[in-house]
């Protein structure tokens, strides 16, 4: 067993040019996953506290979209990282090693690098969760000055999670060669066959299908409900295309070599024909390009979408002439008396945690902590003011000390209709309360999930309010300037709306920070593959140059493979995110658009085409130089 252990290692060190990427991408997927964790851990020892409930919330959601992506990378950059061995390892078998020796073998090396590399980003994911506590106090998540501590509980978890995706993928890449017989490993052919079997074309069938009725879910199911299930419909179209890659990746290049023949160079040519033979290994390429584009497009989408869907809502509702903020309980009655004023009502936030589950509470610590979900409770200034479109119940009865309004969408994830009753826990010192749900109405992206009356349980004791005022035709100038000598800062009701919206906008501006941190680390794996797939093409390389080719063309053919493979992965990214775009639009618009307006999607194309470019020219004249060969630009 030692000497397996030694030989493995030593394998490891001869073969640590096709493994330094699998070692980085490892590295940085168990960085992020442990600071996820470290944020969900933090979240349920904050349980009870105010931003408990929505440090949860924000760390479970970015956790299930991180999983899924940080499995899939992993799994397709050890992908490609082993490929290069496939000769080697037929090789083994050819002079008499079985096909139980090269798992164990190749499970060895890869065993080195998993525990080389993911201990190492675990801890380091978890020191750096602190790095990000700024960001969110700013934000209001997680309370001033408070630090995450270091979560033994988020590295065992990182490396649970990571473990069978690196043994599975290490498996799946040497089925071929150990299922095969020892000579027909050793002689196979060198393209790539663009068949693929049967499971793996149900699997792409099923993962095409799942990401289809994904983006029809907002058909019926609107709201935030909607756009949540349709934003995951464009990484499972993704994954399909991935799965069915060897045939899409091929027929596109035949379709791209019908329509540049007669017309494109030989470089291009060379590239094509690349293409169609090798592609397999380019879709391991295109794949982690295709997904970055499609996360990208589904964020600044969504991000449009949501903000337009909640303007609409506010605009629609807002009938309001000043507004002004004041800390001094007594001022609207101040106001009341001030010539010309026709309305005044007041609003302010009532920090709470909702017991947002149908279920009562299991008593396991997580389970619960998640179904808690801290939230602000808007007081409802009244139909004069502020008239959201109600769908059930009546603004009249949203009077008592215990009663509440939900918006739609709130109510359909938490099954609640009129009558039934929320638990709440209320202030800074959660004191529990039930209302009776007494109005459900449309717009929670503008006015939240909760709105109550101006009686309810801790109103009173808030303090910072908003006070509406309507006024009569023609005294808006008198009235406004009273004000201004009580002291107060007005805005008119376009203002206010467009302060709220700059506040909403804050807000998104975490989520895409966080979603940024994903797209680096997709983007650090694209370019770790496609940088293996060139840097393993050196014989391929000096083969070409001893029979003829020159420099300008091998440099030429290389670069025509480069934009094959960023148009590829744009293509599948853009066709992949459009059902879930017009999904999420109809949702939360009720109209069909894609959100993202075309200079984001100019910048995002150039950063995917910069990754492709940029990778395999520089790793084919580092490949190129290594073997002696001047794949440098000559005059």
């Amino acid at each position: 067993m030692n000497g397996a252990a030694s030989y493995a290692r030593s394998s490891a060190s001869a073969n640590r040019g096709s493994l330094i990427g699998a070692f980085v991408t490892i590295l940085l997927a168990a960085l992020l996953l442990a600071l996820t964790g470290t944020w969900i851990d933090a979240g349920v020892r904050l349980s009870g506290e105010q931003g408990s409930g929505e440090l949860l919330a924000l760390a479970s959601s970015f956790a299930g979209t991180t999983i899924v992506v940080v499995i899939f990378i992993v799994m397709s950059v050890l992908t490609q990282a082993l490929r290069p061995r496939s000769r080697q390892l037929a090789l083994l078998r050819t002079i008499g090693a079985t096909p139980s020796q090269v798992r164990w073998l190749v499970t060895g090396e890869t065993l080195v690098v998993f525990l080389m590399a993911a201990p190492v980003g675990a801890v380091a994911g978890g020191l750096a969760a602190r790095a990000v506590s700024g960001a969110l106090a700013a934000s209001g998540v997680v309370p001033e000055g408070f630090v995450p501590a270091f979560s033994p509980l988020a590295i065992l978890g990182t490396l649970l999670v990571l473990t069978p995706a690196v043994m599975l993928a290490t498996r799946l890449s040497v089925r071929s060669v150990t299922r095969a017989g020892s000579v027909e490993a050793r002689t196979r052919r060198a393209t790539d066959d663009v068949q693929i079997a049967r499971p793996r074309a149900i699997t792409a069938v099923v993962f095409a299908l799942l990401g289809l009725a994904s983006a029809t879910v907002p058909f019926g199911l609107g709201g935030v409900a909607g756009l949540s299930a349709a934003a995951m419909s464009g990484i499972l179209l993704v994954i399909a295309a991935a799965v069915a890659g060897p045939v899409i990746v091929q027929r596109g290049a035949r379709l791209a070599g019908r329509l540049a023949l007669d017309r494109g160079s030989v470089g291009a040519d060379l590239a094509l024909r690349f293409a169609r033979g090798s592609s397999r290994r380019l879709t391991a390429a295109i794949t982690p390009l295709a997904l970055l584009f499609a996360i990208a497009l589904v964020q600044t989408g969504s991000n449009h979408i949501t903000f337009q869907g909640a303007r609409h809502h506010l605009d629609a509702a807002l009938r309001v002439d000043l507004v002004a903020e004041t800390s001094d309980a007594g001022v609207a009655a101040r106001i009341r008396e001030i010539p010309g004023v026709e309305a005044v009502g007041s609003s302010t936030g009532v920090p709470a945690s909702v017991w947002s589950d149908s279920e009562e509470p299991t008593g396991v610590g997580l389970l619960d902590a998640l179904s808690w979900e801290h939230t602000t409770l808007t007081v409802f200034p009244g139909e004069e003011f502020l008239a959201p479109d109600l769908t059930h119940g009546s603004w009249e009865e949203l009077h008592g000390a215990d009663t509440i309004a939900m918006s739609s969408d709130a109510a359909m994830m938490s099954f609640s209709s009129i009558g039934d009753s929320v638990d709440l826990d209320v202030g800074e010192d959660g004191r529990p309360a039930r209302a009776t749900i007494v109005a459900i109405y449309d717009g929670g992206l503008a006015f939240g999930d909760y709105l109550v009356g101006p009686h309810f349980t801790g109103v009173a004791e808030s303090g910072d309010s908003t006070i509406f005022v309507n006024v009569r035709d023609g005294e808006e100038s008198a009235v406004g300037s009273e004000l201004a000598d009580l002291g107060l800062r007005l805005m008119t009701g376009e203002g206010y709306a467009q302060a709220t919206m700059e506040d909403a906008q804050g807000e998104q501006r975490l989520s895409t920070g966080a979603t940024l941190v994903l797209l680096v680390f997709v983007g650090v794996a694209a370019a770790n593959t496609l940088m293996m797939m060139t840097a393993a093409r050196r014989g391929e390389f000096e083969l070409l140059r001893r029979t003829g080719a020159t420099t300008r063309q091998l440099l030429s053919t290389v670069l025509a493979e480069s934009l094959f493979v960023g148009l590829a992965a744009i293509g599948i990214g853009a066709a992949s995110v459009l059902p879930a775009l017009l999904g999420m639009s109809w949702a939360i618009l009720g109209t069909f658009t894609l959100g993202a307006g075309i200079v984001p999607v100019a910048i995002l194309a150039g950063v995917v085409m910069g990754i492709a470019v940029l990778s395999m020219v520089s790793a084919a004249v580092v490949a190129g130089r290594s073997r002696r060969i001047p794949l440098v630009l000559a005059s």
